[in-house]
């Protein structure tokens, strides 16, 4: 059985297929991104993005643990020795930037920085194959991508779990697997395939769910309707 982190995932779905398939076939290193500046960068930024999305949402983001619960049955928490604590489940495992809790129960959480030039749409499809990976290996069904924007903006979308788009996924998934499993090295797709995948319900306006009274609630016109503007908004 192939093993895939949910980056790698996310690298099936973004159409770097060639350049995944020799790693994962033992042909090449995995890329060293020490010198990459956007990736230091994200990894810079990652504490402040968490430690902003959780002051401006009221929110605690607190990073994996191995004593997690609840978790699926055929999931298990293993410690890195320089790495940290990840879970894996299956052939998936994944590593999230924090974790979350409201009223409604486990979110995975993710930071990002990208240029402010970005298509808010865009950077959320990107991040999809990451984002279900996380989800499907803790149990979680909802994720939150805080997104920080240039120097301008923080944005925190909210994507709810969708078996379809988890269908598709896996499906892409297979397709890559075919070439290791037969050794036949892969082209790039020209078009990436997370274009194809279809869209989870999300919203661009997340908040973490909290406890309402029933008075309040029935008081409330729409109570129990949930807004959800397109996320191509932002």
């Amino acid at each position: 059985m192939v093993r895939y982190t949910a980056t790698e995932v996310n690298d099936v779905l973004a159409g770097r297929w060639r350049r995944l398939w020799l790693v994962k076939s033992g042909r090449t290193m995995p890329e060293d991104l020490s010198g990459n500046f956007r990736v230091q960068l994200g990894r810079w930024t990652e504490s402040f993005n968490l430690g902003w999305l959780g002051a401006s949402r009221e929110v605690v983001c607190a990073p994996l643990v191995p004593d997690l619960v609840p978790l699926p049955e055929d999931t298990e928490v293993r410690v890195h020795p320089q790495g940290g604590p990840y879970a894996v489940r299956g052939r998936y495992s994944a590593r999230p930037d924090a974790l979350g809790r409201d009223e409604a129960g486990l979110f995975v959480v993710e930071a990002k920085h990208v240029a402010d030039r970005e298509a808010p749409e865009q950077v959320v499809r990107l991040y999809l194959g990451q984002l279900f990976v996380t989800m499907h290996v803790l149990g979680a069904r909802r994720a939150v991508l805080s997104v920080i924007y240039g120097t301008d903006r923080l944005t925190a979308y909210g994507v709810s779990w969708s078996d379809e788009t988890w269908r598709a996924i896996e499906g892409w998934i297979e397709t890559f697997d075919g070439h290791l499993l037969l050794d036949v090295e892969p082209c790039d797709p020209l078009e990436p395939p997370w274009l194809e995948l279809p869209l989870p319900a999300m919203t661009n306006r997340w908040r973490p769910k909290k406890a309402t009274s029933a008075k309040a609630s029935r008081s409330r016109p729409g109570a129990g309707v949930e807004e959800k503007p397109p996320c191509s908004t932002a």
